[in-house]
């Protein structure tokens, strides 16, 4: 649905049914519903209501203030947009399907405000609009339902009857979102004088010497909250940070993921892109294959393509070398979506940092490292939109274990590569020549094993059929390519979890603050010696080795899937 159309009211028939059918006419294409709060009427109002196809009724029964109504009635709200309108005005033109229109094409706005032309003065010229503190607010006005909800709507500050529109304005721009005029978007104040104005307006004055008392306690939440003067928020689209944790928070943050190290005919692995799919719609672009096709000159072209395409919101690159997006490149797209905000991310591959990847990081509005031991490195060159962002698990790895484990004593799943570039490739290759020459029913998987003489079952690395070895396998072992780095273990070790089959691990720092304690979640090492004495152990000791296994992934599901990163993720974001 478009556009819902709220408004409270009390016996005020006449003025709300002219009020509906100018807001119908208004709304021209446009699908909506009109979203009624009633105080408790006895004059037909309830009856009219209740014969109208498109009203919505939501009977309070009780003058409880305009605040609480207009709050009930925007929370019920089902359209992708809210007009809230008071029941004595009468909507201008095609307002509703104008503010809609621009609405859509301008993300960066909260708010569209309408001119308040009193009491039917035809020119338009004398059109109005309220202002707080130096700041437009909407008395009548549209703005996004998300955001609406983000903000509490007209709130709960202890007004009553006034001051929830100006509020609700107040918020947004307070939050980093514009209300603004648009061309013809204009409503006519018939204003009502009744007695329901008269008991809203002068009985209060009268106890308050000549103040309402809403507009007291306005006042007082309200004086010196949001800046003033030439501080004020002029330009939403400065902190695309906001629109990104505004839109996650209420589902319609559109994602894309350039993802590295998949091959161009590899099946994509979907776990992070899902997780982003809980927060709105998703695009996976694989790196490798358009680099393959077009060359790192094509790429940096395919890069501008797709986001011109997708139009994202949140862009997530995967610039662990120089071979991929450059920071130039980053610099276009940045230039030419300034409300897009862009991330790179290092994965799970750890190596020695070079000046494009402080370039890289200079270009992006947030650069997510494996550990924030390496924050150092980058704060000597000036960088500070840093963040530590550990890999998660994959789903094709959360299986179930099986009941017979007729698997090897222990598996290794990996290539040896690195020798040379990462602090523990060597340690990789001598652990698995220890295992290989233990007496241990080892299996092993993987390329460039046959570089120091071991056969392999299979030299590539298929995840579905390698989780249903895990599960029937006693132990799997898992090295990081550096265990001195805090926090940092690659994938391999929540994977492993998953599948309930015990981990081997080699001890890392910050390990235990990870949920990784020797003998309880896991089976850890430092020297070859104790892990072959460790996995002997428990080859003979199968009820505590099932123990650590189920423990293992207990707390691994909880702890490390991608639906657990990505609220870090957002904080970040956030704090930034």
């Amino acid at each position: 649905m478009n556009v819902s159309i709220v408004s409270g009211t009390y016996n005020r028939i006449g003025y709300l049914r002219r009020m509906v059918e100018s807001a119908r006419q208004s709304c021209g294409d446009l699908s909506y519903e009109v979203i009624l709060v009633d105080g408790g009427s006895t004059d037909g109002t309830l009856e009219w209501a209740k014969a109208q196809d498109d009203v919505v009724l939501i009977e309070q029964g009780e003058l409880l203030g305009a605040i609480k109504a207009f709050n009930a009635g925007c929370e019920a709200a089902q359209g992708d947009y809210v007009a809230i309108l008071n029941d004595d005005i009468e909507v201008s033109g095609d307002t509703i399907q104008r503010a809609w229109d621009y609405m859509e094409s301008n993300p960066q706005v909260g708010q569209v405000a309408f001119r308040n032309n009193v009491k039917g003065t035809a020119d338009a010229h004398r059109f109005s609009y309220g202002r707080a503190f130096g700041y437009l607010y909407g008395q009548c006005c549209m703005t996004r339902r998300w955001l609406g909800d983000l903000a509490g709507w007209w709130g709960d500050e202890g007004m009553r009857t006034y001051g929830g529109d100006t509020r609700f304005s107040l918020r947004l721009w307070e939050m980093g979102w514009a209300t603004v005029p648009v061309r013809d978007c204009a409503i006519v104040d018939h204003v009502a004088d009744d007695e329901l104005r008269q008991t809203n307006d002068g009985d209060q004055r009268k106890l308050h010497e000549g103040k309402h008392p809403d507009t007291i306690r306005f006042i007082e939440v309200w004086k010196g909250r949001v800046p003033t003067g030439p501080r004020l928020i002029m330009n939403p689209l400065s902190n695309p940070a906001k629109l990104v944790v505004a839109k996650a928070a209420n589902g319609r943050l559109r994602t894309m993921r350039f993802q590295g190290g998949m091959m161009p005919n590899q099946t994509p692995r979907h776990a992070l892109v899902d997780a982003f799919g809980k927060y709105g719609p998703t695009k996976l672009v694989n790196r490798r294959k358009i680099m393959k096709e077009r060359g790192r000159d094509g790429y940096q072209m395919a890069v501008q393509e797709e986001i011109a395409n997708w139009r994202p919101d949140l862009v997530l690159f995967q610039a662990q070398r120089g071979n991929a997006v450059k920071p130039e490149t980053v610099a276009k797209v940045r230039q030419q979506w300034p409300d897009m905000y862009t991330v790179n991310w290092n994965g799970d591959v750890h190596r020695q940092l070079t000046p494009f990847h402080f370039d890289i990081a200079a270009s992006v509005h947030l650069q997510l490292t494996i550990s924030p031991d390496l924050f150092t490195q980058f704060k000597r060159k000036g960088i500070y939109n840093i963040g530590y962002w550990p890999i998660g698990l994959e789903r094709e790895y959360i299986v179930d274990r099986a009941t017979e484990l007729d698997g090897p004593d222990v598996v290794f799943l990996g290539a040896l590569y690195g020798i040379g570039q990462f602090p523990e490739a060597e340690t990789r290759r001598d652990a698995v020549l220890a295992l290989a020459k233990s007496g241990l029913d080892f299996h092993l998987e993987g390329p460039g094993w046959d570089k120091v003489g071991l056969k392999v079952r299979e030299r590539r690395e298929q995840h579905e059929a390698n989780a249903q070895l895990m599960a029937r396998s006693k132990m799997v072992l898992s090295i990081s390519q550096s265990r001195d780095y805090w926090g940092y273990t690659s994938d391999r070790l929540y994977n492993i979890c998953a599948t309930g089959c015990p981990a081997l691990v080699q001890r890392f720092k910050g390990m235990e603050a990870h949920g990784f304690i020797d003998g309880e979640t896991c089976i850890a090492w430092d020297s070859f010696d104790e892990m072959i004495e460790k996995a002997s152990y428990y080859l003979i000791n199968d009820d505590k080795r099932e123990a650590i296994g189920a423990a293992g992934k207990a707390m691994t599901l909880e702890r490390h899937t991608w639906d657990a990163r990505l609220p870090g993720l957002f904080g970040m974001i956030e704090g930034l």
